[in-house]
């Protein structure tokens, strides 16, 4: 029987777990309505920015406001605020626009079954789902521990941190310019092997803080452009009117790894010590990033695969 002075802290984390959970579908969904609804990538862009811009400024103002109103006036608030605004997105949208959809366990199936049955798409959903999970042990316990250990200093975990997202966001700006000129197979096999070891086994070996930012920062520039070609491959793949089901499969696949990453990161570390588990983790990281020098499936991303009509035999486009 759990202690009633505990049962606070087990309210905090199943609602917080469920406000994360209610975030990460809201944050597929939202983009996705707009697109299918508009068609306009800009516009879509536009609405992924409004989501997360406030983010960056929630992190520069709410220290006064907490002081001001306190932590949980603050955070009831914030939730029931947010809670009313996202809500009233699909309550406008069902006010303007009647939806028909088959049903939702059948749809869920399609989309399964569609994932099962392409080996590329599949092929990326259990790669991304590995290196998250091994991202997540890294950034969520091993580079913490080793800042603890090696530096004593908290400020290193922003530093490394900062340098592997300004180097995420040059990757991305060169991927989307040079993008089109670029091969996506090769990018995107050498962008993983380069961005994924590396910063474990700097880790492993370092005991300073400038190698590890500067690895850091070109493993970001690295795999900056990974996520644009996921996306590009997966929605040309991918018929029109499966791809809300297929994409959100695919998503839930590749993120299943990321719950479990710190509580290997953390027997890992605790269990063999941290140099170890960076080795081990590091290795795991190398032989997944050469999946797509292994299989000749991966070769199908420089392939553009022709639209597949509707059953109906209705032109189904594919998004581009």
């Amino acid at each position: 029987m759990i202690p009633r002075r505990k049962l606070p802290l087990y309210g905090l984390v199943l609602a917080y777990g469920i406000s994360q959970l209610g975030t990460l579908m809201s944050g597929l969904a939202i983009p996705w309505l707009v697109l299918v609804t508009t068609g306009s990538a800009a516009r879509t862009g536009l609405v992924g920015f409004a989501e997360m811009a406030p983010y960056v400024v929630a992190q520069a103002i709410s220290g006064p406001v907490v002081d001001r109103f306190g932590l949980r006036r603050s955070c009831v608030t914030g939730n029931v605020a947010a809670a009313v605004l996202v809500g009233a997105i699909p309550a406008l949208y069902a006010a303007g626009e009647r939806l028909t959809v088959r049903g939702y366990l059948s749809r869920l199936g399609d989309g399964m079954r569609f994932l099962r049955a392409d080996r590329l798409i599949a092929g990326i959903a259990l790669m991304v789902a590995v290196a998250n999970l091994l991202d997540t042990a890294l950034d969520s316990v091993f580079v913490p521990v080793w800042v603890h250990t090696r530096l004593h200093q908290p400020s290193g975990l922003g530093l490394i941190g900062g340098a592997m997202a300004l180097g995420s966001v040059a990757g991305a700006l060169a991927g989307t310019w040079l993008g089109p000129r670029m091969p996506r197979y090769l990018t995107y096999a050498f962008g993983f092997l380069l961005g994924g070891c590396p910063v474990f086994i700097a880790l492993a070996f370092a005991s300073a803080l400038p190698p590890v930012m500067v690895v850091a920062a070109l493993g970001g520039l690295a795999g900056g452009a990974l996520n644009p070609i996921i996306g590009a491959v997966a929605y040309e793949r991918v018929p029109a009117r499966l791809q809300a089901s297929v994409l959100g499969a695919f998503r839930a696949s590749a993120w299943i790894g990321i719950p479990f990453g710190s509580l290997l990161g953390g027997a890992l570390a605790e269990g063999i010590g941290l140099r170890d588990a960076l080795l081990v983790t590091g290795t795991a990281m190398f032989l997944t990033t050469l999946a797509p020098f292994v299989f000749p499936s991966w070769r199908g991303m420089n392939r553009r695969p022709q639209p597949q009509p509707l059953p109906s035999g209705e032109p189904d486009a594919v998004a581009h």
